[in-house]
């Protein structure tokens, strides 16, 4: 759609995960039709995401400091398409949680951010989860870069996990009632989104 109706150039398009490499089967099929697009990854036709010269993300509780791609900084907008799944640090990884994945090429994880969220230990326990308590993802959807750069948002809710890492699920709960959630969400608020996702 961006290049064959809107008409953007596909030198001027990049799509991928900075942390994560494109796998093979993703890559060759867009690649086939937009062999101009900059696809990020370490595989041969993939480009690596440049680190920005300078850190560029603080928390506001000052205990954090990070860089980010630099193709972010550079770019006019960006979409932010996350998976549908469950967090058991965060309670929920989706758009906010996505960016975890811009800080993960220039630090080997996000694993510093980690304090901020509800279940920082992993255990289960919400054991930062009361109200007023620092949050990251504040930050996220605050900065220049990352929220205030994204003009859409989709959540790729056709599978949906129990975790981070875990495979795919059926879902029991209506209206899934025990098969694949097969849903898309699309919304220009990152909060709402992840209310109606969260629940």
């Amino acid at each position: 759609h961006l290049v064959n109706v809107v008409g953007v150039a596909q030198s001027d398009i990049s799509i991928g995960d900075p942390a994560i490499d494109m796998n093979n089967a993703t890559y060759t099929m867009l690649d086939t039709q937009f062999p101009n697009v900059n696809y990020w990854g370490t595989s041969t036709g993939r480009t690596r995401v440049k680190k920005s010269t300078s850190k560029v993300l603080f928390s506001s509780d000052k205990v954090n400091s990070d860089y980010l791609p630099q193709e972010y900084l550079d770019a006019a907008y960006l979409i932010n398409i996350p998976v549908f799944k469950k967090h058991h640090r965060a309670g929920i990884s989706i758009s906010s949680k996505n960016h975890f994945g811009s800080i993960t090429p220039f630090t080997d994880g996000a694993w510093h951010w980690h304090y901020s969220l509800p279940c920082p230990d992993a255990t289960g326990e919400d054991a930062n989860g009361l109200y007023g308590s620092y949050r990251c993802f504040v930050d996220i959807m605050g900065h220049k870069d990352l929220g205030g750069k994204t003009i859409i948002y989709i959540v790729d809710g056709l599978w949906g996990s129990i975790n981070w890492g875990h495979p795919a699920v059926k879902w029991a709960m209506p209206p899934f009632n025990n098969d694949w959630p097969s849903s898309l969400f699309v919304s220009l608020d990152p909060v709402a989104l992840e209310s109606v996702c969260y629940d």
